[in-house]
């Protein structure tokens, strides 16, 4: 699937024409059932075919679309795979690994592709439009909140969870909470966000260093460094307060350099999933475009991420408990060594980033 080719273009493309390859068959109605499936995972759409909450209900033709035909699920990738062409960090991944050999994914993609791929599109489809109306509308987000929390109580989801991920879902849950205050009282402390989103990525560094995957450690350690928040702009970097986005929707927060440090937030959680043996309904969390669009909006970036995360953290919970009583194996598509070679190239660009960094602040 990767091996034969030769620039970082052609491998993008190679990727997404054999994405495409295994949903010639699959038709709109299809599409549609794949995306429902998933709202009934995350209990947003109950057992009758009904929506939890008329919030939902309100949004249905456009968080449940009826028309994704093949063509329209094509531009859907394509849009995708232009957006990671953007990412200078990424590229250079691309081209370090362009004549490699992933034996595991090649393998995997010959024996699973034509079943699991497309429940993959369609749920990252899924993701990409409940993620764009909660962060359009914080209401939908705070709903989304109140319904997960509900149905993780009532169905006793959280207690069955591994302990990471009990973490994961705590440290990222409780964002949502300040999240909705700022919104109701109108007022961001400038110096915001910071330590939250530091603790994050250092909770993923942790794991990294622990298991093996010391490159990309390095590169969520220099990330964790250079916080955002602060109580006023410097022109060195970019870097400034968080505050509110032009449309008074999202919550911002200001990076040093703030595109390059989340192209480099990209690229590291990007190699961090891939450790997950179901990475392939992780990683759309940073590929869809209400998230990866953010080269002219990087103080958006986060706010977006943070909602995408905590849908797929959800829908993780929801799917491990549904998985364990039925016994359905979860699939398992990791390569250790797209692993290492990813990190290798993470810890290389984190370097750069951090040299302009210093270069800026001497």
């Amino acid at each position: 699937m990767f091996s034969d080719i030769q620039t970082k273009a052609d491998m993008l493309e190679k990727i997404a024409a054999a994405i495409k390859s295994t949903l010639i068959n699959v038709d709109e109605t299809q599409m549609y059932n794949i995306m429902h499936s998933h709202y009934e995972t995350l209990n947003l759409i109950n057992k009758e075919g009904v929506w939890v909450s008329p919030k939902f209900t309100d949004r249905a033709d456009t968080l449940l679309p009826r028309d994704m035909t093949y063509e329209k699920v094509c531009l859907f990738i394509d849009e995708m795979i232009a957006l990671a062409k953007k990412n200078d960090y990424l590229m250079h991944f691309i081209k370090t690994c362009s004549k490699e050999k992933f034996s595991v994914i090649e393998e995997k993609f010959k024996e699973e592709g034509k079943q699991v791929l497309p429940d993959v599109v369609g749920y990252t489809i899924m993701l990409q439009n409940l993620t764009k109306e909660c962060a359009d509308d914080y209401k939908v987000l705070e709903e989304l909140y109140n319904c997960f929390k509900k149905l993780r109580d009532e169905l006793g989801a959280f207690k069955e969870l591994p302990l990471f991920h009990k973490i994961k879902l705590i440290s990222v849950e409780l964002p949502m909470k300040t999240y909705f205050k700022f919104h109701k009282t109108g007022v961001i402390p400038p110096k915001s966000g910071g330590n939250a989103v530091a603790i994050n990525i250092l909770e993923a560094t942790w794991t990294d260093y622990k298991t093996g995957f010391k490159d990309n450690a390095k590169t969520g350690w220099i990330l964790a460094k250079n916080k955002c928040g602060s109580q006023k702009y410097d022109a060195r970097t970019g870097a400034g307060p968080s505050g509110w986005s032009e449309d008074g929707k999202m919550i911002e927060r200001v990076y040093p350099f703030p595109t390059e440090w989340a192209s480099l937030y990209q690229t590291w959680n990007m190699c961090f999933v891939t450790r997950f043996q179901d990475f392939l309904y992780v990683i759309p969390k940073l590929l869809i475009p209400q998230v990866s669009d953010y080269y002219e909006k990087p103080h958006n970036y986060i706010y977006n991420r943070a909602i995408a995360l905590y849908i797929y953290l959800n829908f993780a919970s929801f799917d491990y408990v549904e998985k364990k009583k039925s016994g359905e194996k979860v699939i398992n598509w990791h390569d250790r060594k797209l692993s290492l070679l990813f990190g290798e190239s993470n810890a290389a660009m984190a370097k750069i980033y951090e040299s302009k960094v210093q270069k800026a602040t001497k």
